[in-house]
């Protein structure tokens, strides 16, 4: 499912073009057209329209990206190098995360970027205390080829690259005022009820009672789903959100699962840099889908390894 996304998402960046189609819900983005998720040269300030795939948004789908290459990096190193002579499933895995790698690039999602990054260090870093030396080769190797291709594609698009790494231009200097300010909004919110919130769903609802000149475009969710969680549900749910992710890592932790502790890190990431995890539908099922996959999967392992 995620190489047909990912797919998706490279066709368009490189034709920068896209169609509708409503059988799948897909909508039309066109870089010319305001309100689509472009990002400008840094030398010629022409927009260029980022990977959606089949998202409504580049952030989910470099979100979702960003998760898959974990999981399909752990597949490699579970099983990839088992094989003494280079094979299909090699080759099949080599590929899907060649896929991955250059629609997540091209996505140019800095959260979904900083998500894979910290995923991989939280990775390689207990792997080393626990003195796990055969998987962190087996990473390495990995890690070397995501690396190699990311070099490569910066070294070709190095003026967007630059443009959204530095934060020049219009439109960055815009994204970033505003979720400055979404921060600001969202604890005036957390202030008028902290303990119980707002309501499931009622952010925006919230919002527009407190700033009722705005035009309807102008209330947005926070881009921090802990403060949004909060500003809906209250600190007393909010500490339960937490607490579930806490008892999540704890046992991850015990269990000594740490690809499943990269993920979940990951997974923390885009919790504090996006809100479409806790304000969409597709959203919640992901979130949920990965925290009970994570769980099971790590389950699954020790009593294997048991047996």
């Amino acid at each position: 499912a995620l190489f047909i996304q990912a797919g998706i998402g490279i066709w368009q960046f490189l034709t920068q073009s896209d169609i509708a189609w409503k059988w799948l819900g897909m909508a039309l983005h066109s870089p010319a057209q305001l309100g689509t998720v472009v990002v400008e040269g840094a030398e010629n300030g022409g927009r260029w329209l980022r990977a959606y795939g089949g998202m409504s948004h580049t952030n989910i789908l470099g979100g979702v990206l960003a998760i898959g290459v974990l999981i399909l990096m752990g597949v490699i190193v579970n099983y990839g190098f088992k094989k003494k002579n280079f094979s299909l499933f090699s080759l099949i895995s080599y590929l899907l995360l060649f896929t991955f790698i250059t629609s997540l690039f091209f996505t140019f999602s800095r959260g979904a970027w900083l998500s894979l990054l910290v995923g991989l260090f939280v990775w390689f870093v207990f792997n080393y205390f626990q003195g796990n030396k055969s998987v962190s080769r087996k990473l390495s190797k990995v890690t070397l080829f995501v690396l190699m291709l990311v070099i490569i594609l910066s070294g070709i698009f190095s003026d967007l690259v630059s443009t959204r790494l530095s934060g020049g231009g219009g439109l960055e200097a815009r994204s970033n005022t505003e979720r400055v300010q979404s921060l600001g909004e969202a604890w005036g919110v957390i202030t008028k009820n902290p303990l119980l919130g707002a309501g499931v769903g009622n952010y925006t609802l919230a919002l527009q009672q407190e700033h009722p000149d705005r035009s309807v475009w102008g209330y947005q969710p926070v881009h921090n789903a802990f403060l949004l969680v909060w500003a809906e549900i209250g600190f007393i749910g909010s500490f339960f959100f937490v607490s579930i992710l806490a008892w999540i890592a704890a046992i991850l932790y015990q269990r000594r699962d740490h690809q499943g502790l990269a993920i979940l890190a990951s997974l923390l990431v885009i919790l504090v840099f996006e809100h479409w995890i806790w304000s969409l539908h597709f959203g919640m099922l992901f979130f949920w889908f990965v925290l009970g996959m994570i769980y099971k999967s790590g389950k699954i392992r020790k009593r294997n390894v048991g047996s």
